[in-house]
């Protein structure tokens, strides 16, 4: 095979998803450190527009487990890129599941669950 046009088709597609690949797998690692208290921790900061639609939609699963509200300019947390960020940690200490911006939303359900 050459140094055709689907050649370097096919290579083109590779890099992109190799370079897609790693842009998710970087922005899904844990960053909290697993000391937090297990439950749903919601992290936050002054003027956070998505952060009490978050703890609502956390509050809206019924959940039985314990929410707890952090502001991180005031806990000094560190390895948080965004806000909001929900880490789910199970009654072991490990972290089940965390979340941030819009996706803490949405996955609500699944973070509740995740202690559950």
């Amino acid at each position: 095979m050459g140094d055709g046009p689907v050649t370097r088709l096919a290579l083109l597609v590779a890099v992109v998803t190799l370079a897609w690949l790693a842009i998710r797998w970087w922005e899904r690692r844990r960053t909290v450190a697993p000391s937090l208290a297990p439950g749903l921790t919601v992290l936050t900061a002054p003027g956070c527009t998505l952060c009490d639609p978050a703890v609502a939609a956390l509050e809206s699963t019924g959940t039985s487990a314990p929410i707890r509200v952090v502001d991180v300019t005031e806990a000094l947390v560190e390895g948080v890129r965004s806000v909001p960020t929900v880490v789910a940690v199970r009654s072991d200490g490990t972290v089940a599941m965390q979340r941030s911006g819009a996706s803490a939303i949405r996955d609500a359900a699944k973070l509740a669950a995740a202690v559950a």
